[in-house]
């Protein structure tokens, strides 16, 4: 559970990835969910202690994996 913690403490929202490649050149960029995970608020307690509660309820649903294919012309 720590590692998957820790991949997701440092994940980026989609405005961001858009820009990050945007700025390094690509094009035709899409972004498809293709899972997204629903954690209980027990286990967001469990991830993040020391996050109010109102911003754990918020992370319900915005937590997702996705293809990404863009185009580097």
């Amino acid at each position: 559970l720590s590692g998957w913690c820790g991949c997701i403490a440092g994940a980026r929202s989609e405005a961001e990835y858009l820009d990050f490649l945007s700025e390094a050149g690509f094009v035709s960029i899409e972004i498809r969910p293709k899972k997204v995970f629903f954690a209980s608020e027990a286990l967001l307690e469990m991830m993040f202690p020391d996050l109010p509660e109102a911003d754990r309820i918020k992370l319900k649903g915005a937590l997702a994996s996705a293809a990404i294919t863009a185009v580097k012309p």
